[in-house]
């Protein structure tokens, strides 16, 4: 606390006056000494780390939308003393995702966004239902238009008849076409606009034979998708690929090869 007066004074400002701008000043050094000292245990200081290690989406069950989740390896990071200028550099007496134990626990989960090795991201603390604790951040987001391969999942769902909607994983292929997961892009949903233009306006009726063209069922991977979405919004990639179509015969052919069609030798 400090001094207080009990006499004196300069003109009006007597020692009341003083000694209640000392009370005033007091009490504002303890409010902000208490920011300082005091953290509650539901708003834990974030950590800037690194991003170290792919773990995979092996440790989750797909989310909302069929969203997957992915785990991550990470090492706490400081800012260092460059030879001309100052660096981003792993804190050599920092925290790592392995000082909180075995695997998983204390890894860092992907909440959304892309994001790739070496990477630096903030971490908050995300405890799981078990008390152990979790880090949870969200990736960069990707420049809406940005094209990439993608392989789209088995089973999509028919939001209406011959119209589906995909999930999307970004991939990468090399000269031996062999694929690898591409995680500077996000996962996401993704629809075929030859599907929602009710196929661009190709003909699938006939009257000469009678016959028409049916949807096959859904388009299988990999196509070529670009990131599309509301870039307020989670990420929805559109392709352009021909649908699987099959011939129905409406009725009898006419004609010579129609009576060989028929049996008619």
């Amino acid at each position: 606390m400090s001094v207080r007066f009990t006499s004196g004074g300069v003109g009006r400002f007597g020692f009341d006056e003083a000694n209640a701008t000392l009370d005033a000043a007091d009490a504002m050094i303890g409010r902000f000494s208490d920011l300082g000292k005091h953290h509650s245990p539901e708003q834990p200081r974030p950590i800037v780390a690194r991003l170290t290690q792919d773990l995979g989406e092996s440790l989750f069950e797909p989310g909302p939308k069929g969203i997957k989740y992915r785990v991550w390896n990470w090492s706490q990071v400081q800012i260092g003393q460059g030879p001309t200028k100052k660096r981003i550099e792993q804190a050599p007496n920092g925290k790592t995702s392995q000082k909180f134990g075995d695997l998983p626990i204390g890894r860092a989960v992907q909440l959304g966004g892309a994001a790739i090795v070496g990477e630096t991201v903030v971490l908050f603390k995300m405890m799981a239902s078990d008390g152990r604790p979790w880090f949870a951040f969200n990736g960069r987001q990707v420049s809406v238009g940005t094209s990439t391969l993608l392989s789209l999942q088995e089973e999509p769902t028919e939001i209406s008849p011959g119209k589906y909607r995909y999930l999307a994983q970004p991939i990468y292929i090399n000269e031996s076409a062999q694929t690898a997961l591409n995680t500077a892009m996000p996962v996401g949903v993704a629809f075929n606009v030859y599907e929602l233009s009710e196929l661009h306006g190709q003909e699938v009726e006939f009257d000469n034979p009678p016959s028409r063209m049916l949807r096959d069922g859904p388009v299988k991977g990999p196509v070529v998708g670009v990131l599309a979405n509301d870039p307020t919004m989670p990420p929805v990639y559109v392709f352009d690929a021909t649908a699987p179509l099959i011939p129905e015969c409406g009725g009898p052919v006419p004609g010579a090869f129609g009576n060989l069609l028929g049996g008619n030798l």
